[in-house]
């Protein structure tokens, strides 16, 4: 698979909706065919491991949420680690979100289920509050105007990556 495709397909990737937004997972890119070979052996025999063009493996990080993924030093490293070809973006404080009026504060009783998680989203938010953005995807033009949108409680529901390129193929 061609370099630029594989990092294409990996930026769509790496912003695919979690639960809390929080991206808990990382993929593992497996070139070596020794350890494709090695993978295949724990992996039931099954010859696609060792057979296709690219071999992913995606791993599960229970303690993502604890490096504080919405602040600016973490979006940073999060950009350099994937190389990633646009801006992440930091909102701490929630305050272009409140701007949207996309911000909403968990409930008193929803809020130990949150803990009981071992979530904590003060931390996770760097502020001494309960809000959570409503997920959210705009299309700003280099005037500021918004060109597409979408907004859904639903945090699974997200604008797909067709429609944005569509939307971004209009700005040109």
């Amino acid at each position: 698979m061609p370099e630029q495709i594989f990092r294409t397909l990996m930026e769509h990737a790496i912003l695919s909706p979690t639960a809390f937004n929080i991206q808990n997972w990382r993929f593992v890119r497996v070139t070596d065919p020794e350890q494709c070979k090695a993978i295949r052996a724990v992996a039931w025999d099954q010859a696609h491991v060792t057979d296709a063009s690219e071999l992913l493996v995606l791993c599960f990080d229970n303690k993502a949420w604890e490096r504080d993924p919405q602040q600016p030093d973490e979006s940073m490293s999060t950009a350099e680690k994937y190389e990633l070809s646009f801006t992440v973006l930091s909102d701490v404080g929630n305050g272009i979100a409140r701007q949207f009026g996309l911000v909403f504060t968990l409930s008193e009783t929803v809020r130990p289920v949150y803990r009981q998680f071992g979530i904590d989203l003060p931390k996770f938010n760097g502020t001494d509050t309960f809000e959570l953005p409503v997920p959210g995807t705009f299309i700003v033009d280099q005037q500021g105007q918004i060109r597409a949108e979408h907004v859904s409680a639903d945090y699974k529901q997200r604008m797909g990556p067709e429609a944005i390129l569509a939307a971004l193929g209009e700005l040109r």
